[in-house]
């Protein structure tokens, strides 16, 4: 269309709207509605269409331009307002279609461009957009049931459009104690009562974090690494941080692990037997040490756990409330592009027997694995230099650690056997105790012929009502 018939629409639709004079609606309020776009992909044209047409019902109303069955000129004046808003792309289509009615005639002018551009709706795909929905992270239910409620009125549920997001809501809600909570109320659940106990969970579930945000207390922080320095001659501070994976061991050719932390023992020679007098020690000895390095090990509760994907040697503590580790190790797990979430926190963590509270520089979450069993666990990172404790919960749930009395078996099988002979020998009965068998007595009794036994098994047949008499069973 060339700009000279574009010009003449305009013009066309402004003298119809300042020929009617029902309402004062004046041309410098219609920069509030912007033109509405027709182009672009037909098949998503429908919801923009339906949101601007809301939207101008809305300021035509608030102009008091309402449709009335008597007032021809509310209708024309709307019609003119309606057309001019939507724009010149929007007339040149409508002029292009049929039966859009005369100049009062709002109504069907507004149906041919809904038909224009709302699509007839496919409910077979509505339906699976609407059973594809779930909540996202960061979402509220209320929100989900929101996004819902939008895509539900182009499916086909009708009156049991509400039952059908209620069964959404509970399928595909993130968390499965509100799920639980959920199900519990069985046929009582509609969704005004769904939305109230999620609301209920939710802000429960804000407040707890909030209160859990408070103090924690770790029982133990000891920089062994330094101390272990110190006995091998070296300062403290000047051993480089090296990380393990990928690194061969010199002594026993294994990986992930330096010569110095392999546990693997040396054959050491055998030393010559000394003959002669003994000589007195007492000044000879420098000092004793334990060759038994796994009972060593164990007694320092240094275990080897896999943090996402990185290994590191972590000293289990079951006095600790939480999983700590320092900034330098932390420092370490980033460089190796550790798999996990971090965030800031304001946890405060007191050592054992300390007023003084540790500085805490934040937290992440990763998977943790101790052989074959994996958690997810969160870590706190604290400003300072110490070992990588694993604390008390973490360890119970990665099976490292367990609470309880230990049982001990006194005797075995062959034992409790010999000693009671008399109880696991011939056939068991009860002393003084009468079986009663329950007959149906309406069931009429058939008598069985005598079926005689064959001559092959007569003699063993014989020896067992024999063992049984002799039982006290014949």
């Amino acid at each position: 269309m060339d700009a000279t018939k574009k010009q003449k629409l305009l013009e066309k639709s402004k003298e119809e709207y300042t020929s009617c004079t029902a309402a004062s609606v004046k041309i410098d309020d219609l920069s509030s509605i912007k033109s509405f776009d027709p182009h672009g992909d037909p098949s998503n044209v429908g919801r923009p269409w339906r949101r601007w047409l809301k939207s101008f019902c809305l300021y035509a109303d608030s102009k008091g331009l309402i449709i009335q069955a008597d007032s021809a000129d509310n209708k024309e004046q709307r019609r003119a307002l309606f057309l001019h808003s939507a724009g010149e792309d929007v007339q040149e289509i409508f002029e292009t279609l049929a039966d859009t009615g005369a100049a009062a005639d709002y109504v069907k002018a507004e149906k041919a461009l809904n038909d224009y551009f709302i699509p007839k709706v496919n409910s077979t795909y509505q339906n699976h957009v609407f059973r594809s929905m779930e909540q996202q992270d960061g979402e509220t239910v209320a929100q989900f049931v929101t996004r819902l409620k939008q895509v539900v009125k182009y499916c086909d549920y009708g009156d049991h459009s509400d039952n059908q997001i209620r069964d959404q809501v509970v399928q595909r809600c993130k968390s499965y104690a509100l799920r639980r909570k959920l199900l519990e109320k069985g046929e009582n659940l509609t969704l005004a009562r769904l939305l109230t106990t999620a609301a209920t969970y939710e802000a429960v579930q804000s407040q707890l974090a909030s209160m859990e945000g408070g103090q924690h207390t770790v029982n133990l922080i000891r920089d062994s690494r330094r101390e272990a320095q110190q006995r091998k001659g070296k300062e403290p501070g000047k051993e480089p941080k090296r990380r393990v994976t990928g690194k061969t061991c010199k002594k026993c050719g294994g990986a992930n692990h330096f010569a110095v932390q392999c546990k693997t023992k040396s054959p050491k020679p055998a030393k010559p037997r000394s003959s002669g007098k003994l000589k007195d020690t007492k000044k000879k000895v420098r000092y004793v040490q334990d060759i038994d390095e796994d009972e060593d090990d164990f007694a320092t509760g240094k275990i080897e756990v896999f943090i996402g994907g990185i290994l590191v040697e972590m000293v289990v503590d079951s006095g600790a409330s939480t999983n700590v580790i320092d900034k330098h190790l932390w420092s370490e797990l980033r460089h190796e592009k550790i798999e996990c979430v971090s965030k800031k926190s304001n946890k405060k963590l007191y050592p054992y027997g300390s007023k003084q509270p540790l500085e805490v520089l934040g937290t992440f979450s990763a998977l943790t694995k101790v052989g074959e069993t994996v958690v997810k666990a969160e870590f706190v990172v604290i400003d300072g230099e110490g070992e990588a404790l694993l604390g008390r919960e973490t360890a119970v749930q990665l099976g490292v650690l367990q609470f309880g009395v230990p049982v001990y078996l006194l005797k075995s099988k062959e034992e409790i056997l010999h000693d009671n002979k008399g109880i696991f020998e011939g056939v068991g009965k009860l002393t003084g105790y009468q079986v009663k068998l329950h007959v149906d007595p309406e069931v009429p009794a058939v008598a069985q012929p005598v079926r005689r036994t064959p001559f092959s098994l007569r003699e063993k047949v014989k020896e067992k009502i024999e063992e049984l008499v002799a039982d006290s069973l014949g």
